[in-house]
């Protein structure tokens, strides 16, 4: 019943933290700033808790898996959208263990983190 009641400040605060991770996305990317890159692409993960929520009626769940959310929202993927969602969730799951964030940080990668990036934009802008 308590979700129901505040399921659009839910929506609204998804929404918003959305799009300051866009906005930091592009900051980082013309400041240089590789390393929160793929971190802040997790913007893709809060646009799809709303995308769960509107579909299901129910809070989404505790994952920071795309597929999975994308899944529950009932999102057909390309194999392309699957392959970039599922390379940021790769470095998601790196980044959140401290030790593997720690090396991430010593020695960015980033041809690699460029292309996860330049696949999003990609995906967002056509």
């Amino acid at each position: 019943m308590f979700f129901y009641a505040i399921k659009k400040e839910i929506i609204d605060f998804w929404l918003e933290r959305s799009e300051d991770d866009k906005i930091t996305l592009k900051h980082c990317w013309r400041q240089k700033i590789f390393c929160l890159i793929v971190f802040h692409a997790y913007f893709f993960g809060k646009t799809l808790k709303v995308l769960v929520m509107e579909k299901t009626e129910n809070p989404a769940p505790h994952t920071h898996d795309l597929l999975n959310l994308a899944s529950i929202a009932e999102i057909d993927l390309s194999e392309e959208q699957k392959n970039v969602f599922r390379e940021i969730n790769t470095f998601n799951i790196a980044l959140a263990t401290m030790i593997i964030r720690q090396e991430f940080y010593k020695k960015p990668q980033k041809s690699m983190q460029k292309n996860i990036l330049t696949k999003q934009i990609n995906y967002i802008y056509g």
